[in-house]
């Protein structure tokens, strides 16, 4: 196991933090040709909350920056800040699914527990809500599977999720489709027209108000797979 946050219920010394795990080298994303490549990645998680405030949430993402950018806690999930988000800053491309557990008006989140498409920028460009969902909701302290994948020939990503939980229902199989398509959105693949970018899994936490309910979170990272191909 892997925490990007530690577990909550062995340390509440993490007000404001940010976590994340890279892939050791950073990766081209287009051939000599200069054709953008197809890319899919799986990766099994759980987020530990200990309220429906726990905040803020995790996110898959290839960026141009191996560093978090500065002031990215809190709902930025490390990718991001006002600055960023709200103009064109060479430098900083992204591209993220993020597994968020708060709602951000700013980023128009429809709820605290969400999935959604980003490119740079925190406010998606599409999103699916899963806060009431029985099987989805990321604030249940459930394990998932996830895949995503990208197909250069299309420009479409797409996302999967599965619980754990309910392995039971697919006779024992991993098979991702037989999991519903959660959320799916075309998207401009200039963002990975870089000599080179990172590719990681980022986490954060906000402001901790105890007597408010507003408590921290914890973060897992139980296995990580990613391949790109012409």
């Amino acid at each position: 196991t892997v925490w990007l946050i530690p577990d909550p219920s062995e340390t509440q010394n993490h007000n404001r933090s940010a976590g994340r795990i890279l892939y050791k080298e950073p990766i081209k994303f287009y051939t000599d040709t200069g054709a953008i490549v197809s890319f899919t990645t799986s990766f099994s998680f759980q987020i530990i909350t200990q309220s429906n405030e726990s905040g803020e949430g995790m996110a898959f993402f290839i960026a141009q920056d191996k560093a978090f950018p500065y002031g990215s806690v809190g709902g930025y999930l490390g990718l991001s800040n006002d600055t960023f988000n709200n103009s064109t800053s060479p430098g900083h491309d992204f591209f993220a699914v993020e597994f968020d557990i708060a709602q951000t008006p700013q980023f128009d989140d429809p709820s605290s527990s969400h999935i959604g498409i980003d490119i740079n920028s925190l406010r998606s460009i599409n999103t699916t809500d899963t806060f009431l969902d029985p099987k989805l909701s990321l604030i249940r302290n459930f394990t998932f599977q996830t895949w995503i994948e990208f197909n250069a020939s299309t420009n479409l990503v797409q996302v999967w999720l599965m619980n754990y939980g309910n392995m039971s229902t697919y006779a024992n199989s991993l098979d991702r489709m037989s999991e519903s398509l959660v959320l799916q959105a075309y998207i401009d693949p200039s963002v990975f027209n870089h000599t080179s970018m990172w590719v990681g899994i980022t986490a954060t936490t906000g402001s901790i108000d105890i007597a408010n309910d507003n408590l921290p979170s914890g973060y897992a990272i139980y296995s990580w797979y990613f391949s790109s191909s012409c």
